[in-house]
């Protein structure tokens, strides 16, 4: 019968199979044997009781305990607000959130540990949430201040919840994502980065490419949906570099790092020399994953190379070779 619910009917016939399996006493009894027949019947139902009774409690502690180890334990912090705005409760994670000890929240004001910057936001929000009917959810990211003085970013999930008499409480799931917000600022940065004006690709650790910025296209002629999955090497003029390209992925694999120039092709044909560093990225077990080229066209660079030498070893009218090719000629 355990786990299941109180039938007093179903009790009191389960201790009269019990009491006639172990009862001596024939079909037929007098007056008195009756009332003890119905005693020893009362006794065991009363006996049932106390042990469906006994493991309802078990159960219920069971329960209990598993509820308080995973509201004490668990990884985020819990708070319950009076309609004042007062810390009625908070479980251990909270405790070490804020930098003060458990006993010393309750009956403290929440704002207190509100940045000032984030003053007028908490208190917008909870007299939203105070004014408003019935239960209530509402998300936001606040920066809150530890006991040191220290800051954090915070993400608040809140629930106005509604007693019998009326009264309420407000429920906070607090979460610190001071690294999400950090890693999201991080990822802004790059992704400016990313987009400069020198060509940038992103490869996996085989080389296949990942992603390419604007300023790639435009000196590829490539769309970026065009080489997205293709072999790094295919975009090189591999044909006249095949020992240079080994190479150069044999020393980016084996110290992160090459630096050079090479030979790519464009889409319509054209080849043209690119300064190429290939960076390694690694994991945090030290295992490349991606690399991560920054090319720049050396087009114009070679061109004005040439140009300044035509200057200076020939004539500027003529063309002719001049006293200075002469002289750099017999050196």
């Amino acid at each position: 019968m355990s786990g299941q619910p109180y039938d007093p009917k179903e009790i009191h016939r389960a201790a009269e199979e019990r009491y006639a399996r172990t009862s001596t006493a024939s079909a037929i009894r007098p007056a008195s044997e009756e009332l003890v027949y119905e005693l020893r019947v009362h006794q065991i139902e009363l006996e049932m009781q106390h042990e469906q009774l006994r493991q309802a409690q078990e159960a219920l502690e069971i329960s209990r305990d598993r509820f308080v180890d995973l509201y004490e334990f668990a990884p985020n912090a819990y708070f319950t607000l009076t309609r004042d705005g007062l810390i009625a409760e908070s479980n251990l994670k909270a405790s070490t959130m804020l930098g003060v000890e458990r006993k010393n929240l309750r009956q403290r004001r929440f704002a207190r540990f509100v940045a000032d910057q984030d003053q007028d936001r908490w208190y917008r929000l909870f007299q939203n949430m105070r004014e408003s009917p019935g239960e209530q959810t509402h998300e936001t990211d606040l920066v809150l201040v530890r006991n040191d003085g220290s800051t954090f970013d915070a993400r608040l999930d809140c629930l106005r919840k509604t007693g019998a008499d009326e009264s309420w409480t407000l429920r906070i799931a607090l979460v610190d994502i001071s690294r999400l917000k950090q890693a999201e600022a991080e990822l802004r940065i790059a992704a400016i980065a990313f987009e400069s004006q020198e060509g940038m690709m992103i490869t996996d650790a085989q080389g296949i490419i990942l992603k390419v910025n604007q300023a790639f296209c435009s000196m590829s002629g490539y769309g970026a949906e065009e080489v997205i999955g293709r072999d790094f090497c295919l975009l090189q003029s591999a044909c006249r570099q095949a020992e240079t390209c080994s190479a150069m992925w044999r020393s980016a694999n084996l110290t992160g790092f090459w630096s050079g120039e090479i030979w790519s092709t464009r889409k319509n044909g054209e080849d043209f020399a690119e300064q190429l560093t290939l960076s390694a990225v690694r994991n945090d077990e030290g295992v490349i994953t991606h690399f991560v080229a920054v090319i720049n066209d050396n087009t114009l660079k070679r061109a004005a190379a040439e140009e300044i030498k035509r200057l200076a070893f020939y004539d500027f009218l003529t063309h002719l070779p001049n006293r200075r090719l002469l002289l750099d000629r017999l050196n």
